[in-house]
């Protein structure tokens, strides 16, 4: 397999960031399991799991909530790092064990066959809004295979599985069109649910134990593109099937988790974490997700970290959701909005850690400076004053701390006027004199407008107590409520929505909004009518 030499845009910045972190006693440090979510897909196991590195979306679908495996769901579920959303209820049949990875050339994730009572051999691709079917012929009808993507030759590659009474141990390929056997001259013997991952440091797939015809396996084999090779490091995680595994794509290292020992559904689960560098397999000092199997986990490359899902503790099925890296989180993104030229632009994002933080704000992929119209590139607020319509573009931001850096999504800013939308009122406020000054261009139909202001107070809904200042066709207006925090809104005599500013307690200004549907007053400050 030839490697493609793809990096991300942003490869530069994250790889100065990760200076930081780059000792192995570092990077050991900033490994921890953590609970992150009780709700979302209820209890199950065997479901497909895969990470969309486009839309950095964690994607689930399908499993089964008992040992039969005959109570099977028909959900597709997304976990963008703070929730789960569930959104479909079509595409592939119910069904569970089936096989699922993501295909970053053509950019879908893609599920083959399972088993819903009947073993399938379906193929769907998922686009992040919508599941097509692309073929119902290929590998015979299987469940508990499974597939990693080759991102060096930008195929599918699928190895075993059940097919009705027979566990089998064919390798084959699918190129975005079609689905075609291999024939390697070394293959491992024939198991099911073992689990694979595509190791993008040493360009190979790797699979790790499984169930064989009559026993539980505990060896290790390696893909190359073209045969199988099997792996004999100097020690192995013990013999198990329904474990997790993925790629650390940052570190560089496959994760394993979990699994059973028993050769029956669901006896001798395990709770260990191991770690495998290409040479040697480690255990890892951590505690975490109970003993469980039937379970499944990716790499959110986005976030840097593992995430595990569900799986069968010994007593039932469960639905915890647990991530494997450092306490850095992104909880608030950045969001995208719209600006007049002239008007500030802000952007902002929240982060937590236990350790300190550093930022990185990046404008289309390329870091930014402060100096001219732009401040703060390298705190939690982006400033941008006053913005052009060359600042128009996707704004995201690395955030940094001892553990290394995580990135944002992003966010896009468009600086325009917009012929019939309030973008065209122009706020400003100065704290120092506590002067609120408008300017006006018509842009709807209202024949006048009225400012609401008064104090910012963190209040649940708040009412515009201040003077009101009408506003003819076009002009301006200046008035002066006095020195502290405040919020308004300017609204049209037609009902529509102009435009609103404000100043929060810590002095952060918030930019004229361009919404101009009907808001309903007592508006939230925080509300989404802005």
């Amino acid at each position: 397999m030839r490697r493609n030499g793809e990096i991300p845009l942003v490869a530069a910045v994250v790889a100065a960031m990760l200076a930081v972190c780059t000792s192995p006693a570092r990077a050991q440090s900033c490994q921890e399991w953590r609970l992150r979510a009780t709700s979302g897909p209820s209890p199950r196991g065997e479901f497909g799991l895969a990470y969309d590195s486009r839309r950095a979306m964690t994607v689930l679908v399908g499993g089964a909530n008992n040992l039969g495996f005959d109570s099977v769901f028909r959900e597709t579920w997304e976990w963008d790092g703070q929730s789960w959303t569930r959104r479909s209820t079509g595409g592939p049949t119910q069904r569970c064990d089936n096989a699922m990875s993501y295909d970053s050339t053509r950019e879908v994730v893609l599920s083959f066959g399972g088993y819903n009572g009947a073993f399938l051999r379906d193929t769907w691709a998922w686009n992040g809004a919508s599941w097509q079917q692309l073929s119902s012929i290929g590998p015979s009808a299987r469940a508990d295979s499974f597939m990693a993507f080759d991102q060096s030759d930008g195929t599918m590659v699928l190895f075993g599985g059940l097919a009705g009474a027979t566990v089998v141990h064919d390798t084959w390929r699918w190129n975005g069109t079609l689905w075609s056997i291999q024939g390697p001259p070394t293959s491992p013997p024939s198991r099911w649910i073992h689990r694979m991952a595509y190791d993008a440091a040493r360009d190979e797939i790797v699979v790790f134990g499984g169930a064989g015809t009559a026993a539980v396996l505990g060896d290790m084999w390696a893909w190359n593109g073209s045969t199988w090779s099997q792996k004999t490091p100097g020690a192995l995680p013990s013999a198990r099937y329904a474990n997790a595994i993925a790629y650390d794509s940052d570190r560089q290292v496959v994760l394993l988790f979990g699994g059973q020992t028993g050769f029956d559904f669901g006896v001798g689960p395990l709770g260990d974490t191991w770690e495998w560098n290409g040479t040697t397999w480690t255990p890892l000092p951590v505690s975490g997700p109970s003993a469980r199997t039937f379970v499944k986990m990716v790499y959110d490359q986005r976030r840097r970290k593992l995430v595990l899902f569900g799986g069968y503790d010994a007593t039932g099925f469960v639905n915890d959701t647990w991530e494997l890296g450092s306490d850095l989180d992104i909880v608030t993104e950045p969001g995208s909005f719209s600006v007049v030229p002239g008007a500030p632009a802000q952007l902002h994002v929240v982060a937590t850690s236990t350790r300190p933080l550093s930022y990185q704000w990046l404008k289309d992929g390329s870091p930014l400076v402060d100096g001219g119209s732009v401040s703060g590139s390298a705190t939690d607020t982006l400033v941008i004053d006053p913005a052009q319509t060359a600042d128009t573009g996707a704004y995201s931001v690395v955030v940094s701390d001892a553990c290394g850096p995580v990135s944002s999504r992003k966010a896009t800013l468009l600086v325009a006027v917009v012929p019939g939308e309030a973008a065209q009122v122009h706020p400003s406020y100065d704290r120092a004199t506590g002067t609120i000054a408008v300017n006006y261009t018509p842009a709807c139909a209202a024949s006048h407008h009225t400012i609401h202001y008064g104090a910012f107070a963190a209040l649940p809904s708040y009412a515009y107590s201040g003077t009101a200042c009408n506003l003819g066709a076009s002009g301006s207006a200046s008035f002066n409520p006095g020195t502290g925090s405040f919020f308004f809104l300017i609204a049209g005599s037609d009902g529509s929505h102009e435009g609103s500013y404000g100043v929060d307690g810590a002095g952060v200004a918030r930019p004229a909004a361009t919404n101009p549907s009907a808001c309903t007053l007592p508006q939230s400050p925080n509300s989404t009518c802005e």
